[in-house]
This record gives C-alpha cells, structure tokens and sequence, in this order.
C-alpha cells in the first residue's frame, strides 16, 4: 500500500483542496514529500503521506572521515 499512487480525488480529500497550488501549499506545510507532474498536477504515494518529512534525496556524508574516531 505504501507504493500505491494517490488518484486526484484522493488528493483533494486529503487536502481539502481542488486546485493544485493550494494542494501543494497544503502539503508543503504538513512537510509532506510530493513530485510535481508534467501536466501541472501532482503525484504522492500513500508512503509519502505517512511518513512527512522523507524525501527522494540522497542522504549526505560529510567529506572527511571521523579521524578523531581512531
């Protein structure tokens, strides 16, 4: 279930809103992660929904080894 696209008019529940900037506003505020579609829509999983915050990013490594660690 976690891979599984939300259709727009979950969307709109879920956001309580119909138009697309609204709904990322929405979103955006809640930290919840979404891709912006071609056609100016957009695209959440229900993974993305339950765990705000996470996002498709890389996770970051600092330069330098810890030599203080040795």
């Amino acid at each position: 279930m976690a891979d599984e696209i939300l259709t727009d008019d979950q969307v709109v529940a879920l956001t309580g809103a119909s138009q697309v900037k609204k709904q990322k506003q929405v979103l955006s505020r809640a930290g919840i992660f979404f891709v912006d579609k071609m056609g100016g829509g957009i695209s959440l999983t229900w993974g993305m929904v339950n765990r705000p915050g996470k996002s498709l990013e890389a996770p970051r490594f600092d330069d330098e080894p810890n030599f203080g660690a040795m």
